[in-house]
Parts: structure tokens; sequence; C-alpha cells
């Protein structure tokens, strides 16, 4: 959603969130999208996980924006003042950490601070401190990996899924799920996701300038956009300047997006999607079948490919509703005229029996994990090496 739009929508949370106070409680807006609630006489923790949960429910049904539904999944973090009180900033530090703890467990949960939380706390407040020094000169210690997308049927490479790695100088090589989650919840993303979008784009024109792969259609290049990049306005104009740097074309970039960020964010995102894919850019759903799959927001958004989550794909050759699962969904994609990528393919038997059903993309520990530049470039030059897990 756009800036305007998401002010409103603090505002009608702000207001839901007071009629949700009873009496001797107390909210305030904290900054950003937090809010915080003083309770004088909370009855000890039972009571402090009582009022949690009533405010979450009372945050949980949608808000209706400009005759929009929105929903909004609270993470709450509670802090107990000790014996004698406390300072409220030591109270609203022990808070917040116990929101970030339960923000790590999952959409809409709760969680009391206990004093393991601190060194969590601290630790992540290194982290991003880290994370934005390093993206003042992100070449020195990003690093892409990427992984292939092959053609189930022989495993020759048909195009590569960019993916970042972060080389910090204490903790060594770290995966992405160490640091992107950060990176989102701080906006720090924004500057991340530009830096990966520009140098896969610039790997993908080196190759092609080396002429890996020629004499087969251009190998497609995958990069993964966040909920937040979607709300960026310079977007467009970001993807255009990457292409014309590295002179890859259009048509050879393909825009990844999650299921939940196309769908919270879809009314703002979609002119800028369409305006893309006006260009010649391709839109593909990233981990679809993991949260908000419907026919109805798939008939309403620009979208070229569809990546089966890997819950679709995980034993589908063992178990006959698996499989049910994994072929409705290929013929969903059919039918949409929208091309399939079975994601998370692990063993033979995955593959074998996608190559059954029809799916022609596949993409998978199987064929072959993320790899270094010059270790995917070759790849590409031949059929894609088998690491069979199974």
């Amino acid at each position: 959603m756009g800036h305007a739009t998401g002010d409103g929508l603090l505002v009608e949370v702000a207001g839901r969130l007071r009629s949700c106070l009873e009496p001797g409680e107390t909210a305030a807006r904290f900054g950003g999208d937090e809010f915080a609630v003083l309770i004088e006489d909370a009855g000890g923790e039972t009571g402090a996980t009582e009022a949690a949960g009533r405010i979450a429910r009372g945050l949980s049904p949608p808000f209706d924006l400009d005759g929009r539904e929105v929903f909004v999944t609270p993470s709450v973090g509670v802090a107990l003042a000790p014996p004698g009180g406390g300072t409220p900033d030591g109270l609203l530090r022990e808070a917040d950490a116990a929101m970030y703890e339960a923000k790590a467990r999952g959409r809409d949960r709760h969680a009391v601070f206990r004093p393991g939380m601190r060194a969590a706390s601290a630790g992540r407040l290194e982290l991003e401190g880290d994370l934005r020094r390093a993206l003042g000169d992100p070449d020195r210690e990003f690093r892409l990996f990427y992984q292939p997308q092959v053609r189930v049927g022989d495993g020759v490479v048909a195009g590569f899924e960019a993916l970042v790695r972060w080389e910090h100088p204490g903790r060594g090589l770290l995966p992405p799920g160490e640091f992107v989650p950060l990176a989102e919840e701080t906006g720090l993303i924004v500057p991340l996701g530009l830096w990966v979008l520009r140098e896969a784009c610039r790997q993908a024109g080196e190759w092609r300038r080396l002429q890996i792969g020629a004499g087969r259609p251009p190998l497609t290049m995958s990069v993964n956009l966040s909920a937040r990049q979607l709300r960026e306005p310079g977007l467009a104009g970001a993807v255009a300047e990457a292409l014309g740097a590295s002179g890859v074309g259009p048509d050879d970039l393909v825009l990844e997006i999650t299921e939940t960020a196309l769908v919270g964010d879809s009314p703002s995102a979609v002119p800028t999607l369409q305006h893309l894919r006006e260009w010649g850019v391709r839109i593909a759903i990233d981990d679809f079948g993991a949260g908000y799959s419907s026919l109805s927001y798939l008939k309403r958004l620009p979208v070229d490919q569809l990546k089966l989550d890997r819950s679709i794909v995980a034993g589908l050759d063992l178990d006959q509703t698996d499989l049910a699962v994994a072929t409705s969904a290929l013929a969903l994609a059919r039918a949409l005229g929208l091309e399939a990528v079975a994601e998370g393919v692990e063993t033979r038997g995955e593959a074998e029996k996608l190559a059954e059903v029809g799916c022609e993309l596949g993409q998978g520990f199987y064929w072959q994990k993320p790899a270094p530049p010059k270790e995917a470039g070759l790849l590409a030059l031949g059929p894609c090496p088998i690491h069979p897990t199974s």
C-alpha cells in the first residue's frame, strides 16, 4: 500500500486499539508501526498475557480502507515490572525484545520477556549495526549465489535464481534467513534488494558476453522482491537502470514476489507490476501454495509464472494426496496460461513424478545447491549435474 494508505491504516489501528483498552490501561504510538500499552495492575503474567490476547483479538477483524479489506497480524511483547517498579526505559526495552521473539515464532503471536531475550535483543541490535555498515559498500561483503532452474525432463539449465549471502567479517558466510528478516523489519531490504537486482543483472550480462548458454534460448535471471520493495515508488526506474547498465533484455528478467506480499499490497503493486510487464519483465509468484492461493487474485494480478512451494512438491511420489495437490496446481497454471516451476525438489522420485505430470521446470537440491558465479556459469554449459538425495 502507498504511504498515505499506510498512514491511514495506522490511524485506524490506533482507534481500534483504544477501543480494546480497559480501565487502568493506556496506549501510545511508540514509533513506526509499533504501539505501547501500559497496564497499571495487570494481575501478574497470567493477566498480562490475557490482556495481550484480548488486544490481538480486537485487532484481528479486517479494517476498511477506501472500500478495501486490510488485515493486520500483531506481534505482542509483554514485560512485567519487577517488585518496586523498574524504569520505563527498561520495561520498553524488555517489551521490545519480547516482541521480536514473538515475531520470530510466526505471525499473530505474543511472548513474555525472559532474561535470555536481553542477549538476543542486544545481538539483534549489533547485527543491525553490522548490516547498516556493510550496506555502505555492499560489494565488499555481500555475495550472490545462483541456483539453476532446469528442464525437468533432461536437466538442462533454463535460468537461475539469484540468492544473497553475507560474508560477515566475524560470523562467516551467513544464509539469507539470518539477516534478510532483519533487513525487512528495518527497511534495509530496500538498499539490499537494489544491490541484489543490480548485481544479478550484471552477472547475467557477463554470462551473455562470455556466450555461456549460447545456442540455446537465453538464460533467465530470477530476483526476489520483498513487500517493502513493492511499495517503493522508484522500483520501476531501478529495474530499468539495472537492465540498461547490464545489457540484459527485460524478457530475460523474472521478478519473484511471494503470495503474501502480492495479496497484502496488490492494489498499489498492480500498476507497477503491469508497467514492468509491458516492458517485457516477467513476474512470478514465489512460494505458491504456502499462503493465500486463490483464483480471485490470480485473475487480478499481472503474473507470468507460478513457483510451486516445497510444501506442494515434498513427497508427491509417495502420497496420492500430495500428488493430487501438485497435479491440481499444475493444471491451474496451465489453465491460466502460466509457466510452472517446482521449487525444493530434493529426490529422484519427486523429479520423475513431476516430469510424469507435465511440470517442465524444476529447482532444488536434487539438481544443484545454490552456487557461486563461476560454478553456476559452468552448469549452463551442459546438462545440470545430478545430486540425488534418495
